[in-house]
């Protein structure tokens, strides 16, 4: 590998952008209908770097700009051993640097890449039966096989529309149900032996249950496993490595999230400590564009992940031109050296450039 430590950065730029959602987008905890999402680009003699931070607001951008101001002069060497605010978007854009610099994908800078793509489901957020039911048909015939569904605000409801589901559920398909800490323990209950009843009688695929208690009750989520043959896996429950430790005896997997953990870093050695406990590993996103997918399929396929929800980018109008592609299939499949995005990808006549 190209020893890239006496390079030094000599530019970086910073873009803005906040992104309306096609429609509100429900889940038990929140509804989302905008994304703000920030850009950075450095270079280094003829080397350049992507990365992106979620969720920084205009009115915290300027602040945002005047710690990666500070990356000027540094190598990625030094940038990668220090402690900054905003770790995920720097580690990301000196990273991808390394990665293009030595013509190899971003994944193989943590371990080998034994593919080149990842399967991943479609998020159907909470509404009615009908408009539940027509995004699910609507998503079988883009191609999707795997359906991750949201539940937790209402149990009569969450009933109705599963229930509707595994009526049309295509044999080839399946279905992962998510609560983001909606259920009480006697809801969560009561839905799990509701599922199991669906699994009866129309036979569906179900990967697993995910988050159906409040982050904090592992003990519960425990008895909860205890009663199902259903995987139970959680994702509010853990964000950092720590949290791997505090989980790994009441669950049969884990949700990680390099946006959650804010650190590429840190996401690796949580996937690398859930892996040592038997864990399943599961990669989520939380409104990315397609740049922090892009990133988010790397490291994934590069720790082998069990699997992947990786859509937040067809939710809205993105700032790339697809470089991690989706096909007919359901997987993303990545492209070229390090993310596999270059400046010239990237719409950044339609953000704000603030530095």
């Amino acid at each position: 590998m190209q020893n890239v430590s006496s390079i030094k950065i000599d530019e970086v730029r910073v873009y803005w952008k906040r992104i309306p959602y096609y429609s509100p987008f429900v889940i038990a905890t929140e509804t989302i209908t905008y994304a703000d999402i920030t850009l950075l680009i450095i270079k280094a003699r003829d080397y350049i770097g992507i990365g992106e931070q979620y969720r920084i607001s205009r009115e915290k951008v300027n602040e945002y700009v005047m710690e990666v101001k500070k990356l000027v002069g540094l190598s990625p060497k030094e940038v990668l051993s220090r402690t900054w605010k905003y770790p995920l978007s720097i580690e990301m854009a000196v990273l991808d640097l390394i990665a293009k610099a030595n013509e190899i994908k971003f994944g193989e800078l943590f371990s080998p890449m034994k593919s080149d793509r990842i399967f991943t489901d479609i998020t159907i957020g909470i509404s009615g039966v009908e408009t539940t039911i027509k995004e699910l048909e609507d998503a079988f015939k883009r191609g999707f096989k795997s359906f991750k569904i949201k539940v937790g605000k209402d149990l009569k409801l969450d009933k109705e529309r599963i229930r509707k589901i595994c009526e049309r559920l295509p044999t080839n398909a399946s279905l992962r149900i998510d609560a983001n800490q909606g259920y009480t323990f006697e809801e969560a209950s009561e839905f799990i032996k509701f599922i199991e009843k669906c699994i009866d009688e129309f036979g569906v695929k179900i990967d697993f249950l995910e988050q159906p208690l409040p982050k904090d009750e592992l003990e519960k989520i425990g008895k909860l496993r205890d009663i199902t043959s259903i995987p139970i896996i959680v994702d509010e429950s853990v964000r950092v490595s720590k949290d791997v430790d505090k989980v790994k005896e009441y669950v049969d997997g884990v949700n990680l999230k390099i946006v959650k953990a804010n650190s590429i870093i840190e996401f690796a050695r949580a996937a690398e400590k859930a892996r040592e406990y038997g864990l399943k590993l599961m990669v989520g996103c939380s409104g990315e564009t397609n740049v922090g997918i892009s990133c988010d399929a790397h490291i994934a396929i590069a720790y082998e992940f069990d699997f992947a929800d990786l859509d937040s980018d067809l939710f809205k109008p993105d700032v790339v031109r697809k470089k991690v592609t989706l096909c007919e299939e359901s997987y993303r499949i990545i492209k070229g050296p390090g993310l596999g995005i270059m400046e010239e990808d990237l719409k950044l006549n339609e953000m704000e450039r603030i530095l």
